[in-house]
C-alpha cells in the first residue's frame, strides 16, 4: 500500500550556487556586525571608563580596570573602532594583561580580536616601538591561536594554513593556487569572508598575483603584465616597507636570470621602474636602490640590445646609401662580434651617441639614455659604448675605429646628465686623456691600457689578442663567424690568455712588495 501525502505547497530549493554561498557569507558578516553593535552598546559604560587612560597611554591603570569579562570585551571593541582614538592603543603589555585577566576569552571578545588581527594585520607593525612595534602582531596571533585551540568554532578550525602566523597570507595563497580553487570560495571556506577589505586578505590577493607571475612562461605576453603597469597595482604597499611593484619586478628580473626575456617583459619593467641608466630621474630613487645593483645591471644589459639594434640599423643604412665598396662586407663581422658580447652575458651597460639624422629615424623611446653627436658633419653617425666588466669598447659607424679600454674611458661619457658630445671627445681625445690617467696610475710598464683597431682584414684577431695579453678570456667562437674562426685558427692561432697579464695599480704593487 502506497501512502500518498498531500502537496506541501512549497518550492523545494535546488542546491546552492556559488553566488548563493557568497550572499550567505555576506549575511553572516552583517549578522556579526549587528551582534558587534549590540555588544558595543552593552559594554559602552566599560568603554567610557577605559578611554581616558588609553588616551594617556596609562597601561597600568587600564590593567587594573580589567576586572571583568565586560571590561575585557570593551577593550577589544575599542581596538576595532576604525576612526576611534583608542584603536592604536593596542600593545604587547595590554595583550598580556588581556589574557591573564580573562583566562578563556569570551566569544564576543574573540570576534573583536580576530577583527583587529585580520583587518589590520602587518599595519600593526607601524605602531610605536614602546608599545611593541612588530611584536604586537606576533603576540596577538599567538593569543588567538592559543584561545582558538580551546574552541571548536573559530576562523582557525579545520584549516591547515597558519592563519595567525606572519606567513599566513602567503600560505593561504599557495593553498588556493595548488588546489585550483576559486579564491572567493576558498576564502569563505577558511572562515575569512567577514574580513573582506582588510589587510590580511589584501595580502592574500597580492600573493596570488605574484604566484601568477612565478608560473608565467618566460617572456610570455599576458594580461598580468598590463596589471603590473597600472600604478594602482604596482604602488600598493606590500611587505617590509616595499611596494607590490618591487616584488613583481624582482620576480620578472630574477626569472630571466642573465638571459634576455623579450621586449614584453623588458617594457613592463621599464614602464614601472624607468630606465636604470637615468639615475637623475625621480623614479630611479623609488625603484632601483630597492631592487639592487645586480638587478639594475641585468636590466641595463637588456637595454644594450636595443641600443645595439639602432647602431646596426645605422650601419646598414650607411652601407646601402653610401654604396662604398667593401662596406657591405664590414657590417656582418661587426654585427656578429657585438651581438656575441651581449649573448655571452658580459655586457653590463651601454650608451648610444647619435647624430641628428640618426635620432630622427630611430624610435624615440629607445633613445632615452642616449646623447647627441654635435656637428652637422656627424649627423648620420652613431657611436656605441659597451661596459663589458673587465674591458670597455666604443664602436662606431662609418670608418670609426674600434676603441678598446681596460678601464672606464671617462666618467663623463657615461654621465646621464651629459647629453651632447663632440665626435673627437669620444674617439681620439678620449684615448689621449685615458692614456695620461692610466699611466699615472699604472705606470708606463703596463702600456697604454687601450687599443684602437681599424676594420681591415681579420681585425677581430687584434681585439682578442689585446684582451688575452692582459689576462682577459673571451670565447672567440661567440664573436666570429665560422669562416672567420677557422681563419683565426689557421693564420693566427687561438690567443693565449696570459695568467699574469692583469693590470695592477702602482699602489697595489708597492703594497705587495712591503707585505
Amino acid at each position: 500500500m502506497t501512502l500518498r501525502l498531500p502537496p506541501i505547497g512549497l518550492q523545494i530549493p535546488r542546491a546552492w550556487s556559488e553566488s548563493s554561498e557568497r550572499r550567505w557569507a555576506q549575511l553572516a558578516s552583517s549578522a556579526h556586525d549587528l551582534q558587534g553593535s549590540a555588544s558595543a552598546s552593552g559594554v559602552a559604560n566599560y568603554a567610557e571608563v577605559l578611554r581616558p587612560p588609553l588616551r594617556r597611554g596609562d597601561t597600568g591603570t587600564v590593567s587594573q580596570l580589567l576586572t571583568s569579562a565586560g571590561a575585557v570585551r570593551a577593550l577589544a571593541w575599542l581596538w576595532t573602532e576604525v576612526d576611534g582614538d583608542c584603536a592604536d592603543s593596542i600593545s604587547v603589555d595590554l595583550l598580556g594583561e588581556f589574557e591573564r585577566a580573562s583566562g578563556a576569552i569570551s566569544r564576543l571578545a574573540m570576534q573583536h580580536l580576530f577583527r583587529v588581527y585580520f583587518m589590520r594585520f602587518d599595519e600593526l607593525d607601524d605602531l610605536p616601538a614602546d608599545q611593541g612595534g612588530a611584536a604586537i602582531l606576533d603576540t596577538l596571533g599567538a593569543l588567538l591561536a592559543n584561545q582558538a585551540a580551546l574552541r571548536s568554532r573559530s576562523p582557525l578550525a579545520g584549516t591547515r594554513a597558519p592563519r595567525t602566523e606572519r606567513d599566513g597570507p602567503f600560505a593561504l595563497a599557495q593553498a588556493i593556487r595548488q588546489g585550483g580553487a576559486d579564491p572567493a570560495r576558498a576564502i569563505a571556506a577558511a572562515g575569512l569572508a567577514s574580513y573582506e577589505g582588510g589587510r590580511y586578505l589584501e595580502l592574500v590577493r597580492q600573493h596570488l598575483f605574484l604566484e601568477e607571475l612565478r608560473t608565467l612562461p618566460l617572456g610570455a605576453e599576458q594580461p598580468v603584465l598590463g596589471e603590473i603597469r597600472n600604478p594602482a597595482t604596482h604602488r600598493k604597499p606590500h611587505l617590509r616597507g616595499r611596494m607590490l611593484g618591487h616584488a613583481a619586478l624582482e620576480i620578472l628580473i630574477d626569472r630571466a636570470d642573465h638571459s634576455y626575456p623579450g621586449d614584453a617583459w623588458r617594457d613592463a619593467v621599464l614602464d614601472v621602474a624607468g630606465d636604470p641608466r637615468l639615475t637623475y630621474h625621480e623614479s630611479y630613487a623609488t625603484w632601483w636602490p630597492v631592487l639592487g645593483s645586480e638587478r639594475e645591471d641585468r636590466v641595463a644589459s637588456w637595454l644594450a640590445r636595443a641600443d645595439l639594434q639602432i647602431f646596426l640599423d645605422v650601419l646598414a643604412r650607411y652601407s646601402e646609401e653610401a654604396g662604398i665598396q667593401g662596406m657591405s662586407r664590414m657590417l656582418p663581422p661587426r654585427k656578429r662580434m657585438l651581438e656575441g658580447l651581449i649573448d655571452l652575458g658580459i655586457v653590463r651597460r651601454s650608451r648610444l651617441y647619435v647624430g641628428d639624422d640618426v635620432r630622427r629615424f630611430a624610435r624615440q623611446a629607445s633613445l632615452a639614455a642616449s646623447a647627441n653627436l654635435t656637428g652637422s658633419q656627424y649627423s648620420q653617425r652613431a657611436l656605441l659604448y659597451l661596459d663589458c666588466g673587465e674591458f670597455h669598447i666604443i664602436e662606431g659607424s662609418h670608418n670609426t675605429q674600434l676603441w678598446t679600454y681596460l678601464d672606464v674611458p671617462s666618467s663623463r661619457i657615461i654621465d646621464p646628465t651629459r647629453r651632447r658630445f663632440y665626435y673627437e671627445e669620444l674617439t681620439s681625445e678620449l684615448a689621449s686623456g685615458f692614456v695620461r690617467r692610466w699611466q699615472a696610475t699604472m705606470g708606463t710598464a703596463q702600456g697604454t691600457g687601450h687599443l684602437g683597431i681599424r676594420h681591415a682584414g681579420l681585425w677581430q684577431a687584434k681585439f682578442l689578442e689585446f684582451l688575452a695579453h692582459h689576462g682577459i678570456a673571451v670565447n672567440p667562437e661567440a664573436l666570429l663567424s665560422r669562416a672567420d674562426y677557422q681563419q683565426l685558427r689557421q693564420r693566427h692561432g687561438l690567443p693565449w690568455v696570459n695568467p699574469d697579464g692583469r693590470p695592477v695599480a702602482l699602489e697595489s704593487e708597492d703594497t705587495r712588495g712591503t707585505a
